[in-house]
C-alpha cells in the first residue's frame, strides 16, 4: 500500500504516473509537473510504525501547545495595544467633550411655528 502526497497541484498538469511514456512528450508539453512524495506504508516494520506514531503525535501536541501559547499572547498584545491607544486620546477625547457642552450651552430648546401672513397689493391706477 502506498500514500502519495501531491505537493503541487495546478489546474493543468502532467502527472507522470498516469501518462505512460510514449504519450508524455505530446501530453506534457508546456504544463507544469507535479511534485509527489510516495511513501510506502506497507514496508514499514512495526518499531518504524510505532517511531512514526510517536513523531506524528509530538508534533501534534507541540502544534497544539504552540497555539496555546501564541493566542493568548496575541491577544493580551492587542489589549496591550488598544489600552495605549485609549491612553494617548484621553486629551483629545476631554477637548471634543469640552467643545460640545460649550456647543450645547448656547441651544435653546423649544418649539416655533413660522406664520406667513399675506398680504394682496394692489396697484393704483392714476
Amino acid at each position: 500500500m502506498a500514500a502519495r502526497i501531491f505537493l503541487l497541484w495546478p489546474r493543468f498538469v502532467c502527472r507522470p504516473d498516469i501518462h505512460p511514456p510514449s504519450q508524455r512528450q505530446a501530453s506534457c508539453a508546456g504544463k507544469p509537473q507535479v511534485a509527489m512524495i510516495t511513501i510506502q506504508t506497507s514496508s514499514l516494520n512495526p518499531f518504524q510504525k510505532v517511531v512514526a506514531t510517536l513523531l506524528g503525535l509530538a508534533t501534534l501536541v507541540l502544534g497544539v501547545m504552540f497555539s496555546v501559547v501564541l493566542i493568548p499572547v496575541v491577544a493580551l498584545l492587542g489589549a496591550i495595544g488598544v489600552g495605549y491607544f485609549w491612553w494617548k486620546t484621553r486629551a483629545l477625547r476631554k477637548a471634543m467633550a469640552d467643545i460640545r457642552s460649550q456647543r450645547d450651552a448656547d441651544i435653546i430648546e423649544g418649539e416655533a411655528v413660522v406664520v406667513r401672513e399675506y398680504r394682496e397689493v394692489r396697484r393704483l391706477e392714476n
